[in-house]
């Protein structure tokens, strides 16, 4: 977030100065957009080394504006603004304005620059970081009240602070050619998740562009065979940071994902996708893909997997796969590379296709993977490697109650015996982890597609189709959403559809509970997620499905049993807050919350965030009256309250993240 506006604003002042090409000498710019220019005469320059230059800077949402740090051009609104010691995802949007330029006889022109961006929701860098051009803008009116076209400009996230990324020539719209007070801008807006953008070395020159876009490899859709040696670049793959950070690199001739810095000897959370250009497989009857690897220090197959999918959404990168990989063999040196040759599953022949490297590790530890040499080539695989799924018979076990539920063999079997289409006339339960997610929850339908296993890999996975979501309800904006590994209870009717395709009937099963992978549990009806109740009368509720607005301060919650959460400062100038980064209420030293009911309580579990590898139980400095506080990880337990209500308070003495309590989901149990 540190880099990524500063970044923006040098590309914007290269490209005023060099969008034209035949610029008659003196090239002419207008002092009221900003000043004269560094340069007459094209190439015009911008490095932003020690100051914005000519640039101005405005901001139309928030007060973080452009400046000039390491030497670029710098933007982020990742600020501590409530002097907690914490910084904040803070609303911004901000310009980098050149001054205007005179392009009168300039017939064709590009700009490119140099760039970090880091910490961007992959889904909003198209539309959060942008490089925009005007004729009508003027420093008295503002922005707001000119007429902006946006340049195509394909971003890239980088994993450090040294490796800058060229833009590529942009080219200038003919539009802008040939005309009088031509102006550009860096645009940078931050929602829920604020970037960091730095710009540098900005140029201006004559000559049409090729609108830039990255590495310059050549995208379209691939027809087979296609390979990447991931020797010197990533080719056409491109990365998708979908959590946390870090990226997919080159090193030691290889795609390397790792959250481990040498250096530092500090692991980073992250999840990141190596995400293949379009590959058409038409005509196709037979199509293997095959790559080479070196895998180490494995904390779990689930960190290190490859997908499929024929339905790829930029904007959604991590929804829709298809496990096509889900165990790798651990290596024990540097040097040797284990094979996986596998083939691409019926279903997906004939059609056009992305294959995907999934990385994952938590801020503890996590493996190194590098990967070399891949290919898809049609005919049959050679068998190479075989770890994909994890298992090819499986056992059945469960009843299908909710007591003893199905694995997805036993309800692949149960439902393979029934006649085609027929829908079951009884619901029954189905326990498996997520392997794959066809259909992300959504609000238009309220429903959700995925496939579910015992070990979360595709062997013997089970088809979940358009399942509502818990309290057999319509998913609402806010809930959490499922994901890869996440453990879930299914309950409803199932079809033998066509008399060859197990699954849920669609609209008549819904999830009963879920588990998330990352820790917080979501309960369905009658605290379905709690694996062993302390009493059997109890709630469960999360801080994400209050509706908060982010950064807010948290009113008196009322639950749907008429329990009350009621917050206050305690003397603190914090008073409680909820946040949409890690959907959880945060409480600060001092601060308390009473939770009253209309009977007595018998104890309350609390789950809690994971920031950056610190647990935000506040130290483990919690008090309840009445009641008995212990921690345990992520857990919090309130135990002996016996009464009708408690207070919680945060009674930390040290600062920042370790003195806060992030809570994510509250389980209160009640005397029977």
């Amino acid at each position: 977030m540190k880099k990524t506006f500063q970044f923006l604003s040098l590309a914007i002042a290269a490209l005023c100065f060099t969008a034209c090409e035949d610029v008659p000498a003196p090239f002419n710019i207008f002092s009221e957009g900003g000043g004269q220019g560094a340069s007459s005469q094209l190439p015009y320059t911008a490095t932003f080394e020690s100051s914005l230059g000519d640039f101005t800077t405005e901001n139309t949402v928030g007060d973080f504006p452009w400046t000039c740090q390491y030497s670029c051009a710098q933007i982020t609104s990742y600020i501590d603004t409530d002097g907690d010691g914490t910084k904040e995802n803070n609303p911004a949007t901000s310009w980098l304005i050149s001054p205007a330029f005179d392009l009168t006889g300039v017939e064709a022109a590009h700009v490119s620059f140099d760039y970090i961006l880091r910490y961007a929701n992959a889904s909003e860098l198209a539309t959060n970081y942008q490089v925009l051009v005007s004729k009508d803008y003027s420093k008295e009116n503002g922005v707001a009240a000119a007429n902006w076209t946006v340049l195509p400009l394909d971003l890239v996230q980088g994993s450090d602070w040294e490796t800058w990324t060229n833009t590529g020539n942009l080219n200038i719209p003919a539009e802008f050619c040939n005309t009088a007070n031509v102006t550009v801008a860096l645009r940078y807006i931050a929602q829920a998740k604020a970037a960091t953008w730095e710009v540098k070395n900005f140029v201006l020159d004559q000559g049409a562009g090729d609108n830039g876009g990255g590495s310059g490899e050549e995208g379209g859709v691939k027809t087979l065979p296609y390979s990447e040696e991931f020797s010197t670049t990533l080719g056409a793959f491109k990365n998708y940071t979908t959590s946390g950070e870090g990226a997919w690199t080159i090193d030691y001739s290889t795609a390397k994902a790792t959250g481990y810095d040498n250096a530092s000897k500090v692991t980073t959370a992250g999840t990141y996708y190596l995400v293949s250009p379009e590959i058409s497989l038409a005509g196709q009857t037979a199509v293997h893909v095959s790559y080479e690897y070196i895998m180490r220090y494995n904390k779990g197959d689930e960190n290190q997997q490859v997908f499929i999918t024929d339905a790829f959404n930029e904007a959604n990168p991590a929804e829709g796969w298809t496990l096509l990989v889900g165990k790798h063999t651990e290596g024990t040196d540097w040097t040797t590379f284990a094979k996986e040759d596998v083939a691409i599953p019926a279903a997906y022949l004939g059609k056009t296709i992305r294959i995907a490297f999934r990385y994952n590790t938590n801020a503890e530890s996590g493996s190194t993977w590098e990967v070399k040499n891949f290919a898809i080539a049609a005919g049959a695989a050679s068998g190479e490697g075989g770890n994909t799924g994890g298992g090819s018979e499986g056992v059945a076990t469960g009843d299908g109650t909710l007591a003893n539920p199905f694995n997805s063999v036993a309800a692949n079997a149960y439902v393979a015996a029934m006649a085609a289409d027929v829908v079951s006339e009884n619901d029954v339960y189905i326990k498996g982890k997520i392997a794959s997610v066809e259909e992300a929850y959504g609000t238009q339908f309220g429903n959700g597609s995925f496939t579910i296993s015992d070990d979360g890999t595709a062997a013997n996975s089970f088809k979940v189709w358009r399942a509502l979501y818990l309290n057999n309800e319509k998913y609402q904006d806010g809930q959490t959403q499922i994901k890869v590994g996440d453990e879930v209870i299914v309950c409803g009717k199932v079809v033998n559809f066509k008399g060859n395709t197990p699954e849920t009937a669609q609209g008549q099963a819904y999830l009963y509970s879920l588990v998330s992978s990352e820790g917080g549990n979501t309960g369905g009806e009658g605290g379905g997620s709690v694996d062993n109740p302390i009493t059997n009368d109890y709630i469960t509720v999360t801080a994400a499905s209050f509706g908060l607005e982010n950064g807010t301060a948290v009113p008196q919650l009322t639950l749907s049993d008429g329990t009350t959460l009621s917050f206050d400062g305690g003397g603190n100038t914090n008073a409680p807050k909820y946040y949409t980064a890690g959907t959880n209420i945060r409480m600060y030293p001092k601060n308390t919350m009473t939770v009253k009911a209309s009977k007595k309580i018998a104890a309350i579990v609390i789950n809690v965030d994971k920031y950056n590898g610190t647990i935000c139980n506040a130290s483990g400095d919690i008090s309840a009256n009445p009641g008995s506080v212990s921690t345990s990880e992520q857990v919090v337990t309130i135990s002996s309250v016996n009464a009708t209500s408690t207070v919680i308070t945060n009674t930390s003495t040290t600062t920042s993240t370790p003195s806060q309590i992030r809570w994510i989901s509250m389980t209160i149990y009640y005397v029977e």
